[in-house]
């Protein structure tokens, strides 16, 4: 269904700028649908203490089946083009909900957020519809934070994709997984995750800086916690939703290891498909493996992938009905049991190819 059918989104807290609207933006319009014309209209910002709980929530009534969202901020009052958004929380999947009317979520702002006056921005990329980027933005002004932004500038930066034909694409009724999603991240356990495609091929998008695991740790690990000692590690909260809308949403989780078993569920290896017992991994998600070409697509077997970052992969899950080949996520190959022959399918411009 074409996207102007729908009425779209729109950020209702915090409250964004005068004037913003439901539409999607392109290129010209980034950041905050005013670009590089930097004319923002006044607004009273909205006080934000630093290391408090925020409420995120949404009017408007079509959430194109979910998607997967982003909130970060930047240093700035009128932020441009080449000024960085900052990523303080991703929400991977159900964003802004996943039928009928939106849900609400919850989220901390990082302690070490700079004082003063900043935009924070909720960016989204729908799972139906249109190949799309949706941004809204707030005036806030921060108190009890940073004397600097020294912290904040360790984030990493606002993912981007869909702005113009030259762009990263996100896959079609899919939730994007996002290449860098920082500390502080929450999934929805329903969640059809799939990496951004460029030039048919899965890339990282404009995200960077050190990627954490987000993924729950197995129930055998230590209470101790495994994330790094950084005070601008916010502690994702759990999501408040309506239970007419996510009712099985749970908890955010987050890059620290729990403090009880019964806290997460455990992460067991991929069910052999041949009879053959597999390679015991030498990894979790919530461990890091050593890699050597940046940016580069990392297969562990065929059932997990992850993205080389500064020298270290975080391995997650593929989407379903996909595999990972030689750096490559494609579409699992298919064989006729008749003897007929066989079909294998590109993940790259839906080609098929038989051979």
């Amino acid at each position: 269904m074409a996207s102007g059918t729908y009425s779209h989104m729109l950020l209702d807290n915090p409250k964004p700028f005068p004037g913003e609207t439901t539409s999607p933006i392109k290129r010209d319009q980034f950041p905050c649908q005013i670009g590089a014309s930097g004319s923002y209209p006044d607004m009273a910002p909205t006080s934000m203490q630093a290391g408090s709980q925020q409420k995120l929530s949404f009017a408007g009534s079509a959430v194109h089946g979910g998607g997967s969202c982003q909130l970060s901020i930047a240093n700035t009052a009128a932020p441009g083009p080449n000024d960085k958004f900052k990523v303080i929380h991703s929400i991977e999947g159900g964003c802004p909900g996943v039928s009928g009317a939106p849900a609400n979520f919850t989220y901390t702002l990082p302690k070490d957020v700079p004082n003063g006056q900043s935009v924070i921005a909720w960016t989204w990329f729908n799972n139906i519809g249109n190949r799309e980027m949706y941004m809204n933005c707030a005036s806030i002004t921060v108190t009890g934070g940073a004397g600097n932004a020294d912290a904040l500038n360790k984030l990493p930066d606002l993912f981007t994709a869909n702005l113009d034909a030259n762009d990263c694409k996100t896959v079609d009724n899919m939730d994007v997984a996002f290449p860098n999603p920082g500390n502080s991240l929450e999934k929805y356990p329903n969640a059809k995750l799939a990496p951004p495609q460029c030039n048919g091929q899965s890339q990282p998008g404009s995200g960077s800086g050190p990627a954490v695991p987000s993924a729950p740790a197995p129930s055998s690990a230590p209470a101790a916690s495994s994330a790094p000692a950084s005070s601008m590690a916010s502690t994702p909260l759990a999501s408040s939703v309506p239970a007419s809308t996510l009712a099985s949403f749970p908890a955010a989780s987050t890059s620290k290891t729990p403090t009880s078993s019964s806290a997460q569920p455990s992460i067991a290896p991929p069910a052999p498909k041949n009879g053959t017992a597999p390679a015991t991994p030498t990894h979790t998600h919530c461990s890091k493996t050593s890699c050597t070409t940046e940016g580069a697509v990392v297969c562990n077997g065929s059932d997990q992938w992850g993205l080389c970052d500064h020298g270290k992969v975080v391995f997650q899950p593929v989407a379903a009905g996909t595999a990972c080949h030689d750096g490559k996520i494609s579409k699992r190959e298919v064989s006729r049991k008749y003897g007929g022959p066989r079909h294998s399918f590109s993940a790259g411009h839906g080609r098929v190819v038989v051979a």
